[in-house]
């Protein structure tokens, strides 16, 4: 008998069921749970007294076959009460080939990890949607879907689960509050269960799925949604929220030897069709930004988004050409405040709130100036088309009037592909700039994915984040097709192909063109071969780069992996030399050791970097990292050696408490940081 959210070994309504390159699953399979929803139907319908449960059983193969059997039997239970939504799933597996789990952290997967996950779409619209996975050692990972295909990582929730290994089989159950992500009463989901990937007995790996998905589906998408029956409803007096206040001390000799201390909160409450949230100098996480853990270059380009303020509401103020990008709002946010209204098709949010904008993206250094920025914004869906209007401004001062606004609009068309286009429009500079994106993706045969934009040159939108800067045209492109054997030595083999093309209008002549070349072989079990050509000409500085590279990865069994990389090629007129090489082991179900070495190497000028982390899971939420990095740049005339310690535990899903010592500038410098809050659900 599955076990309760307590852990107790029964409950009342369970239901028994029995007995890039960096890695090829990860750029395969993992995108693809993030993007593969498509709500299932049910085989079985019975009833144990209240509520009603499913039975499913008839799982098919989503890769690298569509639409047959599954070679291990996976089955699975759905069933409903009061406000929680409980599923078990029993995956079977060859029992000379255990399940692999390197994941330890939360939302932490390898790609490389035998997973189960749940894809809800709670209004049954296909645009909007939560992804729910376990892997065999019970590490959690959610994740939020928005406008088909815009994954939050950050997102965190409320759950529950509890896996179990036998010899022959794996257990997933979840429980999954429903209250927190439905907006209005409902008498179904939208759900789909994903299983893998797993390994079979000839060596290849398998993924598996509730509902057969149609070929050429594009990844990050849920436009696909089918209903399941529950039993709960949400009384239209329903409230519901949280409280987060939080107290964070530091002290950073690099900016001052004295301890400072830093205090706020955010809040946010659910009405029916309503919500709304407040903001006063919302934590960042310091401890997961890469500026103080893990990445010593620190290029916060890549950093994610996690202050709650933002995440939220990225539904909205994440558009395909970055018009606002919140990174560029400082992190001391005074004060903010949203509000959002959802009614079947229709949604309309507003935004404010006062902050300095950064000076410098890479350290994070606020302006003197504190600005206020407001947005409102509407959209509107009908089958597989959605519309979006923003309108937002940035001034200097507190006041309803006086700024030029800026108009964004965007227009998505999701079927079995998916077709974006975002206009925005600089009212001040009298400046446009236009996004278009197309993405038809499959795991087997042909996929293409091309975008075109165009950057007005007076285009100068303060909060804007753009690829290649403004006053630019570009076009880029990627076609790839995938065949798939039933072999133990070549199990799939991809070949693709890509282009970049960027010209700036000022100066002209500055033209771009970048050819990709690539192939990808699966040889034996999760070992993958990648070879990439690339070609990049620049006509009006005389230049000619050519760059070949090969890289390999393979896992052995559950617990080694092995990654290597080399390149060779001409950059500039220069011979250049790359090689990466490094590996994963996990000894333990509960520690992860991770090393690798890069070194870059242009003329006679070498750059090297020596990286070591551990992690091991002390307890079911808390965690230990310990993180060592060297480096040696003479191209930069920089050198370092960074080591540092991370004690975390998970409270709850919105809060996590830390303690983080770092020492910095060849260890003579200690840097250390705290946090203490508690979440308060209303």
């Amino acid at each position: 008998m599955p076990r309760d959210p307590k852990g107790e070994h029964s409950s009342p309504w369970a239901v028994s069921t029995g007995s890039h390159e960096e890695r090829m699953l990860q750029t395969r399979l993992f995108p693809l749970f993030l993007s593969l929803y498509f709500a299932g139907g049910w085989q079985e319908v019975y009833g144990i007294d209240e509520p009603l449960s499913l039975r499913l059983s008839k799982f098919v193969t989503l890769y690298p076959e569509y639409h047959q059997p599954p070679t291990y039997p996976t089955i699975a239970v759905v069933a409903t009460r009061d406000d929680t939504l409980y599923i078990s799933v029993e995956a079977s597996f060859n029992p000379a080939l255990k399940p692999i789990a390197q994941g330890l952290q939360r939302d932490g997967s390898t790609g490389q990890d035998d997973m189960i996950w749940i894809v809800i779409d709670p209004d049954r619209r296909g645009k909007d949607g939560y992804l729910f996975g376990v892997n065999s050692i019970n590490t959690q990972y959610d994740f939020k879907i928005t406008n088909v295909s815009q994954i939050s990582l950050e997102w965190n929730y409320q759950w529950k689960s509890f896996t179990r290994v036998d010899s022959s089989a794996w257990m997933g159950e979840f429980w999954i509050p429903l209250s927190g992500l439905l907006r209005a009463s409902v008498d179904s989901l939208g759900i789909n269960i994903l299983r893998g990937p797993y390994r079979r007995t000839e060596g290849s790996i398998e993924v598996v799925s509730l509902i057969p998905l149609p070929p050429g589906i594009p990844t990050t998408s849920v436009q696909f949604t089918q209903a399941i029956p529950v039993s709960f409803r949400i009384p239209s007096t329903h409230v519901h929220g949280y409280f987060l206040p939080y107290l964070r001390s530091e002290r950073i000799r690099s900016v001052g030897s004295d301890w400072k201390a830093s205090t706020g909160f955010e809040t946010r409450l659910h009405a029916g069709s309503h919500s709304m949230m407040a903001t006063y100098k919302p934590d960042f996480s310091a401890a997961g930004a890469s500026s103080f853990s893990l990445d010593i270059i620190s290029n916060r380009f890549y950093v994610a988004e996690n202050r709650y303020f933002f995440t939220e509401s990225e539904k909205f103020t994440r558009l395909p050409l970055n018009s606002f990008y919140s990174k560029l709002i400082s992190d001391d946010v005074r004060w903010g405040i949203q509000y959002g209204f959802e009614r079947e098709a229709t949604k309309v949010f507003i935004m404010s709130l006062r902050s300095p904008l950064v000076n410098n993206i890479f350290t994070g250094e606020p302006a003197k100036t504190v600005h206020w920025y407001s947005m409102i914004a509407g959209a509107h869906s009908a089958g597989y088309t959605q519309v979006q209007l923003n309108i937002s401004q940035l001034t200097d001062r507190m006041t309803l009037t006086g700024g030029d606004p800026l108009v964004d609009l965007q227009l998505l068309y999701a079927p079995s592909w998916t077709l974006k286009s975002h206009f925005s429009y600089d009212v001040k500079d009298r400046s446009s700039a236009l996004d278009v994106q197309f993405s038809s993706l499959s795991t087997v045969g042909p996929s293409i994915v091309a975008s075109a934009s165009y950057i007005a040159r007076a285009y100068q939108y303060p909060l804007a984040f753009l690829e290649f800067g403004n006053n630019n045209w570009k076009t880029s492109g990627r076609a790839q097709y995938v065949w798939t054997f039933k072999r133990n030595v070549a199990s799939s083999l991809g070949l693709n192909a890509g282009w970049l093309l960027l010209e700036r209008l000022s100066p002209a002549s500055s033209l771009i063109r970048l050819g990709i070349v690539g192939g990808s072989v699966e040889i034996v079990p999760l070992t993958h071969l990648f070879y990439s050509f690339t070609y990049d000409e620049r006509p009006s500085i005389g230049q000619t780069n050519l760059y070949h590279a090969v890289s390999i990865q393979s896992q052995y069994q559950e617990f080694l992996q092995l990654q290597a990389t080399a390149q060779r090629g001409v950059s500039g007129g220069k011979q250049l030399q790359f090689y990466r090489v490094g590996f994963t082991l996990n000894p333990f179900s509960q520690i992860r050791l991770e090393a690798n070495y890069t070194a870059r190497k242009l003329d006679a000028s070498t750059d090297e970097f020596y990286t070591a982390i551990a992690t091991t899971r002390l307890l079911t939420d808390v965690f230990l990292r310990v993180y060592y990095q060297s480096f040696s740049l003479p191209s930069q005339n920089t050198s370092g050696d960074v080591l540092n310690g991370l004690l975390n535990y998970y409270l709850s899903r919105r809060n996590n408490l830390y303690l983080l010592v770092n020492l910095r500038n060849n260890l003579k410098t200690m840097d250390t940081m705290a946090r203490l809050g508690y979440e308060i659900s209303i």
